[in-house]
């Protein structure tokens, strides 16, 4: 029962009478500031924009080497269309031969690029045999088998005379002997019944 001059009180007309007063008691600016500030990162990512081609170019440094390579693609197309006018102007038997040597030396360096491939591949089975990391391979020279050979022989020499050096460094003291040949016992097989991966492993477990 209600008592008398007691009003019974709606829950939706108490929510808008307590946002009401809490309005009133905003400031006037505090709805802006929240605004701006949820607004801060979009400006700020609007700000951090990539520069545009003009701005870029006002670098002395960058607009020099954007003109270098415009010069450079121009004289690339320049020479190409030079070729294909001097190669039209020629008489037919001309034009046909040249056609066929071009076809002879575009064939002649995808067989040298082929061969090229073969013997790197090569090369890294072979210093994975010789317990030599495999990136040796990068520094070989491959423009023929005579010159694979050579670059071979003399980068893996030199590679197991620092590495001997240094595995002689860190072993002094501990029976090892302080000099030996040229690549004893570096990749080459065995040293004293131990492989070279059987030296580095025993140097890894004394550090």
């Amino acid at each position: 029962m209600l008592r008398k001059n007691e009003k019974k009180t709606d829950p939706a007309e108490e929510k808008k009478a307590a946002a009401k007063e809490e309005r009133q008691q905003t400031p006037p600016n505090a709805d802006a500031a929240r605004e701006g500030g949820g607004n801060q990162d979009a400006g700020a990512a609007k700000d951090a924009k990539l520069p545009s081609l003009e701005e870029l170019l006002a670098e002395p440094e960058i607009k020099a080497a954007f003109d270098a390579k415009v010069q450079e693609a121009i004289a690339a197309a320049q020479a190409a269309q030079a070729e294909e006018e001097r190669i039209a102007a020629l008489p037919p038997e001309d034009r046909a031969k040249e056609e066929a040597d071009k076809r002879e030396q575009t064939l002649a360096e995808r067989e040298k690029a082929l061969a090229a491939r073969e013997m790197k591949t090569e090369a890294v089975d072979e210093l994975a045999k010789m317990q030599l990391p495999h990136e040796l391979a990068d520094c070989f020279n491959y423009e023929s088998t005579e010159t694979y050979q050579q670059t071979k022989e003399t980068v893996t020499k030199a590679f197991r005379t620092a590495l001997q050096s240094a595995l002689n460094e860190r072993l002094r003291g501990k029976g090892a002997p302080k000099n030996q040949p040229d690549g004893a016992g570096v990749g080459s097989g065995k040293a004293k019944g131990k492989t070279f991966a059987d030296i580095i492993n025993e140097n890894k477990s004394r550090r």
